[in-house]
């Protein structure tokens, strides 16, 4: 199932995520055992997805603490904002 176009084969990250058409993921566990340039494309992307999950900083960060962090930002650059306009249109 190689891509001619080097296009990122989105079909092997469908299927480690369990979000495969079942119908396909039969096809995909056959290309697994009989492909052995499918094999190596499936296990580089597992790797990746692997790598990039052991190594996400906000993994065990709260998502309320990311969320009000964020809010925070937002709402002093809106203050500072109506502040500036304020002064400018004195």
């Amino acid at each position: 199932m190689s891509d001619e176009s080097g296009a990122t084969e989105w079909w092997w990250v469908e299927y480690l995520e369990n979000e495969m058409d079942p119908a396909v993921e039969k096809d995909l566990e056959l290309l697994l055992q009989h492909s052995e340039e499918d094999r190596t494309s499936f296990e580089h992307i597992r790797l990746v997805r692997e790598w990039l999950g052991s190594c996400d900083p906000v993994k065990d960060w709260p998502l309320e603490d990311r969320i009000a962090k964020v809010r925070r930002t937002v709402m002093r650059a809106i203050e500072k904002e109506a502040h500036f306009s304020e002064e400018t249109n004195l």
